[in-house]
């Protein structure tokens, strides 16, 4: 090789580095990370995803399984050993904890899904027990369920035999589980079940007789009416059925409130409250806020005081819902009454009907007496003065507070005149002359109240 030519080379001036040939920049490594970043969350989430599908495959097989050994279970007791109604229990498994709930019910040949539909075309003389499992629990959505209708051991009939149904619904009409009924006809002959999911129970082969009594219990409900959830005198007649139904709910309650700080309620003030035609009367020595508990769930009005509704808007309509509490302020007016301290005013209602009559307080130093009155017309009075000078006046709704006012003599009393002033030296021995004392002042109060309701 010619060494001139390996020294040219070796002196050439190298050539300039491509940007390209740096490696990453920072932008660029930045959004692969987070290309990366998303590509990871998505493959954990279909691998969560999977995990939890195959997880709530194995629970539903697993639930499954348990509704089935359910069903095995209860047909190895027999129906004469079957409890009767709705029954729950939990099953404890390496998956967790499973909820089994046993529906125990007697149906009639041709009944389906409701054991209290009993109508044409069905057997009464012929009876099975239905039994409906559901369990619930792990990471299932919907209950697993398996159902089987058990054959009575004892097949025999008698034809002094009939049958019963009842039904237990809540106010609104929706059927009730878990309800017992019990019944028995004073000859020692008895049943006892609790409603299922359709809130009825189907009673077969009952002794034919007209001295049945039927009742129902359920903890924390009531019925509408005191002393109704007991039927007695009720009729089985020979192979045919008897329906009886029976309404319970969870009885609701509400709070009123009525005037405030400033403007408060006269002694003795109570309150109405109305449903439907009953009307109810809260006693005198009611204290605001009031509480009505134990009702039945309905739609009811409450008002200020004992007279009827004079004005449609004086009355709050209240909905009691079951198991639950509301709270409404009572509609009321407010009245600045101004009069000379030391009267007694008397405030009497004018609407017919209505006798309520209420004294307020003294009045004090401030020449002022507030309070809060029912909506209507008003006639007040103030004792002692010369003229008493009798006022009428209107509370509307919605109306801003207004006043009821009188002549106080004290405040436009003239001041005493000072005796004239000399030059002569003082006498020691007078007496010396009093300083005028201030002239009281009203109170701010608000515009007059209308003598009568204005015309519309």
């Amino acid at each position: 090789m010619d060494r001139r030519a390996v020294s040219r080379r070796s002196v050439l001036p190298a050539r300039p580095q491509d940007a390209s040939d740096a490696g990453f920049s920072l932008v660029e490594v930045m959004t692969a990370l987070v290309v990366f970043a998303l590509v990871s969350a998505g493959a954990l989430t279909l691998v969560l995803r999977a995990a939890g599908t195959i997880r709530g495959n194995q629970d539903r097989v697993l639930a499954a399984a348990i509704a089935a050994s359910e069903v095995d279970r209860v047909r190895e007791i027999g129906t004469s050993s079957i409890e009767l109604g709705q029954t729950t229990r939990t099953e404890v498994t390496e998956s967790g904890e499973f909820e089994v709930t046993t529906d125990a019910t007697w149906v009639t040949l041709g009944l389906q899904v409701d054991p209290c539909d009993v109508g044409d075309g069905v057997d009464l003389a012929q009876s099975y027990l239905r039994i409906h499992v559901e369990v619930a629990g792990g990471d299932i959505d919907v209950p697993q369920t398996s159902d089987t209708l058990l054959y009575p051991e004892d097949v025999a009939r008698d034809d002094g035999v009939g049958t019963m149904t009842v039904q237990v619904s809540d106010s609104v009409g929706a059927p009730l589980s878990g309800v017992a009924v019990s019944g028995s006809d004073g000859a020692g002959n008895s049943f006892s079940q609790s409603t299922g999911v359709e809130g009825c129970i189907f009673v077969p082969d009952l002794l034919a007789g007209n001295n049945w009594q039927v009742a129902i219990t359920k903890s924390g409900f009531r019925t509408e009416e005191p002393g109704a959830e007991i039927v007695s005198g009720v009729a089985v007649n020979a192979l045919a059925n008897t329906d009886l139904a029976f309404t319970i709910d969870q009885p609701g309650s509400f709070t009123v409130t009525a005037g405030s700080a400033d403007y408060p309620l006269p002694d003795g003030t109570a309150f109405t409250y109305q449903r439907e035609s009953t009307v109810t009367v809260a006693p005198p020595e009611t204290t605001f806020p009031a509480v009505v508990d134990d009702l039945w769930p309905d739609q009811y009005t409450a008002w200020l005081g004992t007279c009827p509704v004079a004005v449609t808007a004086s009355a709050a309509n209240i909905v009691v819902a079951p198991a639950a509490s509301v709270t409404k302020a009572l509609p009321t007016g407010q009245v600045d009454f101004v009069a000379e301290a030391g009267s007694v005013i008397t405030i009497s209602s004018q609407e017919a009907g209505c006798d309520t009559q209420v004294v307020l307080p003294e009045v004090g130093e401030e020449f002022l007496v507030r309070t809060s009155l029912p909506y209507g017309d008003w006639l007040a009075s103030v004792a002692p003065v010369e003229d008493p000078g009798d006022q009428t006046f209107f509370l509307g709704p919605g109306a801003s507070p207004c006043s009821v006012s009188w002549t106080v003599p004290s405040v436009s009393a003239p001041e005493p005149t000072p005796s004239p002033t000399t030059t002569a030296s003082p006498d020691p021995s007078a007496t010396a002359t009093p300083e005028p004392s201030p002239t009281a002042t009203l109170p701010e109060v608000s515009e007059p109240c209308p003598a009568s309701e204005p015309t519309p």
